[in-house]
Protein backbone atom coordinates (compact mmCIF):
# COMPACT_ATOMS: atom_id res chain seq x y z
CA UNK A 1 0.00 0.00 0.00
CA UNK A 2 2.87 2.40 0.77
CA UNK A 3 4.17 1.97 -2.76
CA UNK A 4 0.81 3.01 -4.20
CA UNK A 5 0.70 6.11 -2.01
CA UNK A 6 4.27 7.01 -2.88
CA UNK A 7 3.53 6.62 -6.60
CA UNK A 8 0.46 8.84 -6.30
CA UNK A 9 2.47 11.47 -4.42
CA UNK A 10 5.17 11.32 -7.10
CA UNK A 11 2.56 11.91 -9.80
CA UNK A 12 1.13 14.88 -7.92
CA UNK A 13 4.64 16.26 -7.44
CA UNK A 14 5.28 15.92 -11.18
CA UNK A 15 2.08 17.83 -11.97
CA UNK A 16 2.90 20.58 -9.49
CA UNK A 17 6.44 21.04 -10.77
CA UNK A 18 5.31 21.77 -14.34
CA UNK A 19 4.31 25.39 -13.69
CA UNK A 20 4.41 28.31 -11.28
CA UNK A 21 1.32 29.19 -9.28
CA UNK A 22 0.26 32.79 -8.79
CA UNK A 23 -2.07 32.11 -5.88
CA UNK A 24 -3.29 29.42 -3.55
CA UNK A 25 -6.54 29.34 -5.54
CA UNK A 26 -4.55 28.60 -8.69
CA UNK A 27 -2.81 25.71 -6.92
CA UNK A 28 -6.12 24.44 -5.52
CA UNK A 29 -7.72 24.47 -8.98
CA UNK A 30 -4.77 22.54 -10.43
CA UNK A 31 -5.06 19.90 -7.70
CA UNK A 32 -8.82 19.59 -8.23
CA UNK A 33 -8.31 19.15 -11.97
CA UNK A 34 -5.65 16.52 -11.40
CA UNK A 35 -7.85 14.63 -8.94
CA UNK A 36 -10.67 14.62 -11.49
CA UNK A 37 -8.32 13.44 -14.25
CA UNK A 38 -6.83 10.75 -12.00
CA UNK A 39 -10.21 9.39 -10.95
CA UNK A 40 -11.89 9.59 -14.35
CA UNK A 41 -9.22 8.80 -16.91
CA UNK A 42 -5.92 7.40 -15.61
CA UNK A 43 -5.92 3.58 -15.63
CA UNK A 44 -4.58 1.91 -12.49
CA UNK A 45 -2.73 -1.39 -12.54
CA UNK A 46 -4.29 -2.42 -9.20
CA UNK A 47 -7.75 -1.94 -10.77
CA UNK A 48 -6.93 -4.14 -13.77
CA UNK A 49 -6.00 -1.11 -15.89
CA UNK A 50 -9.26 0.73 -15.30
CA UNK A 51 -9.73 4.22 -13.94
CA UNK A 52 -11.06 4.36 -10.38
CA UNK A 53 -14.49 5.59 -11.51
CA UNK A 54 -14.75 2.80 -14.11
CA UNK A 55 -13.93 0.22 -11.44
CA UNK A 56 -16.61 1.64 -9.13
CA UNK A 57 -19.21 1.61 -11.92
CA UNK A 58 -18.37 -1.98 -12.73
Amino acid sequence: MNGMVERFNERVSDVLSTRCYVSSEDLEETLKCYAWLYNQHIPQKALYHQSPIAAIKE
